[in-house]
């Protein structure tokens, strides 16, 4: 897998581009993304839209370095796994990162763009 994102980093920088730009219209349209689910799902819309917005669910694209760090700790803390792998050698952010700035160097202003790059930095 490493020597196929090394020989193939652009296409996995477009991948990362379409996830990004489906967390946007993910949050700027909801109403639309509920009627998308809908016909995937047979779920009450009102218990859909409350699962999918109020917290308990995020697409967010991200790849949240911090949150794969905590998990495998985690993971290795309740002997689900025992590495001693320093997992931060393996996490890859910058397919996400060059995906990311590329749609802001487009969408200079874009808010949801300018949210994602501000939790890169948290």
């Amino acid at each position: 897998m490493v020597h196929s994102i090394n020989e193939r980093q652009d296409v996995y920088e477009r991948l990362s581009r379409a996830l990004i730009k489906a967390y946007k219209f993910y949050e700027e349209n909801h109403e639309e993304t509920i009627d998308i689910m809908l016909k995937y799902v047979k779920i009450d819309r009102d218990v859909l839209t409350s699962e999918t917005y109020d917290g308990n669910f995020s697409p967010n694209p991200n790849p949240g370095k911090e949150r794969i760090k905590v998990f495998w700790d985690k993971m290795n803390e309740i002997k689900y796994i025992e590495s001693d792998i320093d997992i931060e050698d393996h996490i890859n952010t910058e397919i996400y990162t060059n995906a990311l700035e590329s749609l802001l160097k487009e969408n200079p202003d874009d808010p949801v763009y300018l949210k994602l790059k501000e939790e890169l930095t948290e």
